[in-house]
């Protein structure tokens, strides 16, 4: 038996387990299954010769100001009078220039004669933009629409 604090005891059956150790002091754990030709550890092993080559050669790290990128993002909102709430949250998203792909509300009917104090739930994903123009929308949003409430806003990302 090995105690769970020493390194060997993180390893499992058929797995390796790489112990890095940097010439700053600080040291890192790397693992992975052992069970292919074509191990996750000697590829680890093979990415981590050019980053000390390189470093011989004083190449420096960019360290200007990077642009922010676009994304899609996935929003999710808790919303009293499904109808009105969402046209004005769709509104500060169409004065903003940011496209709405998809749109995800509840199964249940929703109408006028829905009761005002029923909150429901609704998904939109939006097309790309920046993050700085999204966390600005929900901003607007918290200040100007008050039946609604952003519960979450993420990175969307789409694979092929």
């Amino acid at each position: 038996m090995i105690p769970s604090v020493y390194l060997l005891a993180q390893a499992r059956a058929g797995s390796e387990i790489i112990y890095l150790l940097t010439d700053s002091g600080n040291s890192h754990v790397y693992s992975g299954p052992g069970s292919s030709y074509e191990t996750q550890v000697r590829g680890i092993l093979s990415d981590l010769s050019p980053c000390t080559i390189a470093r011989s050669q004083q190449v420096k790290i960019y360290d200007g100001a990077v642009e922010d990128f676009s994304d899609s993002f996935y929003l999710r909102f808790s919303l009293i009078n499904m109808n009105d709430t969402l046209a004005q949250i769709l509104q500060l998203f169409n004065r903003a220039g940011v496209e709405i792909d998809k749109i995800h509300q509840p199964a249940h009917q929703v109408s006028r004669e829905t009761p005002e104090a029923t909150r429901q739930s609704l998904v939109l994903i939006t097309g790309k933009t920046q993050r700085n123009v999204i966390e600005a929308i929900i901003a607007q949003i918290s200040e100007k629409i008050k039946l609604s409430t952003v519960h979450a806003c993420f990175r969307f990302i789409r694979r092929a």
